[in-house]
């Protein structure tokens, strides 16, 4: 649960300093980055418990892109600014990982 709400603390104030505002995208963002983390999480803690730690670290980039993917997809219909919402999308989500990184740890 923290995990979401660091999550959403930190990429819906990056969406509204580089100018998406609007109140459809930014609701939309809020409940897609809920769907997108807790589905994240989900998935590592499995992948986790199956395999080693190296396993487990080869899963990470897969899993993060297929959230900005999805997240990019679903929140595109409501800009033209597409090209710009992928690269908020996806400076949003290195902030959002590294910072998580440091309040939890790597593993």
């Amino acid at each position: 649960m923290f995990t979401v709400i660091l999550t959403l603390l930190i990429e819906i104030p990056v969406l509204i300093l580089l100018r998406f505002r609007k109140k459809d995208i930014l609701i939309i963002a809020i409940l897609i980055n809920i769907a997108t983390n807790a589905s994240a999480n989900l998935l590592m803690y499995r992948v986790k418990t199956v395999i080693d730690t190296v396993g487990y670290t080869a899963w990470l980039f897969p899993i993060e892109t297929a959230c900005v993917f999805f997240e990019f997809i679903t929140m595109s219909f409501f800009t033209d600014k597409k090209i710009k919402l992928l690269l908020t999308i996806i400076i949003a989500n290195i902030i959002s990982y590294e910072i998580g990184i440091l309040i939890f740890g790597r593993y």
